[in-house]
C-alpha cells in the first residue's frame, strides 16, 4: 500500500507543461541521441559529430536523413556551454563522457586532440585531469589510425572504444552492407589494445536469419576467441529485431531469408556465450537491448 501511495503521489505531482518545456530545452541542446552502449547510459554525451559517416548499413535506421558532419570548434564550444547550462547540478551525476554521435573517432587525430582539449577545458573542473572518455568507431575507418595515434588519444582521456563487429561471417557482412571483414575487426582490436585502450565489441544475435544462422555463430565465435580481450573489455550480445521499412527487410524478402523468432535468437545468444573461450580474467559478457535505450 505504501508503494502504491508513493506512485500515486508521484503521478499527481507530474507537471505535463513543465515536462514539455524541458523537452523543448533538450531539443535545443542535443540532436537526437540515437544509441549508446549500456555501460554509458548515464554518461554525459557531448556531440562532437552529428550523424554517421557511413550510414548505409542495411539494418540501421538511426541516422537516416541526417548528414554526417563534425562540429567546428566554435560550434562545439557553444554546444558544451549549452549542455552544462542545461544539466546544471546534474553534471555531478555524469562521471564519464561519451563522444557522439555514431563515429566521432573517425576524425583525423589532430582534430580530435583539439576537440578533446576543448572538452577538458569545460568539463575538468579546477584544471584536473580529463574525465574518462568513450566513443564508437567503425571498423573500416578505425584501421586508418596507428597504435601511436590511439595512444595519444588515450593520453588525452579516451578509455574505451566500441566497435560494431556484428558478425564474423564475411558473407553476412556483405549482406549487411558493412565495408569490413572479420579480419579487419581483429586487426583494429590488436591496434587498440597495443595503445592501452579497452574495447567494447558488439555482436548481433539473430542477424542474417535462418540463412546465416550456423555460419554466423561459428565464424563469430572464431573471431571473438582470436581477439586478445581481457578484464576491462566488454562483449555485448544484442538481440536483433528486423527494423521495418529498411533495406535489410527488402533484401531478406528478395532472398527468402526468414527472421529468427525470439526463442531462436535467445538460443543463439546462449550458444555464443557458451562458445567463448576466455579465462576468468577475460572480458565481461553482457546483453545489449537497443530497443530499451532512452537518453
Amino acid at each position: 500500500m505504501g508503494e502504491a501511495l508513493r506512485l500515486a503521489a508521484g503521478g499527481a505531482a507530474f507537471d505535463a507543461e513543465a515536462a514539455h518545456r524541458d523537452a523543448g530545452r533538450f531539443a535545443e541542446v542535443y540532436s537526437p541521441v540515437g544509441i549508446l552502449p549500456p555501460d554509458q547510459y548515464l554518461a554525459l554525451v557531448v556531440q562532437v559529430t552529428e550523424g554517421c559517416q557511413w550510414n548505409r548499413c542495411t539494418f540501421c535506421p538511426f541516422y537516416r536523413g541526417v548528414s554526417f558532419r563534425a562540429k567546428s570548434g566554435l560550434e562545439l564550444d557553444a554546444h558544451i556551454r549549452a549542455v552544462t547550462a542545461y544539466l546544471g547540478d546534474g553534471l555531478s551525476l555524469r562521471h564519464s563522457l561519451f563522444l557522439g554521435e555514431a563515429n566521432a573517432l573517425c576524425l583525423p587525430t589532430e582534430d580530435l586532440l583539439l576537440r578533446f582539449d576543448l572538452v577538458r577545458t569545460w568539463l575538468a573542473p579546477n584544471g584536473g585531469g580529463p574525465r574518462a572518455m568513450y566513443a564508437f568507431l567503425d571498423i573500416f575507418t578505425g584501421r586508418k589510425k596507428t597504435a601511436q595515434e590511439f595512444a595519444e588519444l588515450r593520453a588525452h582521456g579516451l578509455r574505451r572504444v566500441y566497435l560494431g563487429v556484428e558478425t564474423g561471417d564475411d558473407g553476412l557482412l556483405a549482406f549487411l552492407n558493412k565495408p569490413q571483414r572479420g579480419a579487419d575487426a581483429l586487426d583494429l582490436v590488436l591496434t587498440l589494445k597495443a595503445a592501452g585502450l579497452a574495447v567494447g565489441v558488439i555482436v548481433m544475435a539473430g542477424i542474417g536469419g535462418d540463412r546465416y544462422e550456423r555460419s554466423h555463430v561459428t565464424r563469430t565465435l572464431a573471431l571473438l576467441n582470436a581477439m586478445p580481450l581481457s578484464a576491462g573489455d566488454l562483449i555485448y550480445l544484442s538481440a536483433f529485431v528486423v527494423p521495418p521499412d529498411t533495406e535489410y527487410e527488402r533484401r531478406a524478402a528478395i532472398r527468402g531469408i526468414a527472421p529468427l523468432d525470439r526463442d531462436a535468437t535467445q538460443d543463439q545468444i546462449g550458444r555464443l556465450r557458451a562458445g567463448l573461450q576466455f579465462t576468468d580474467s577475460g572480458p565481461r559478457v553482457a546483453r545489449y537491448d537497443i530497443e530499451e535505450f532512452l537518453y
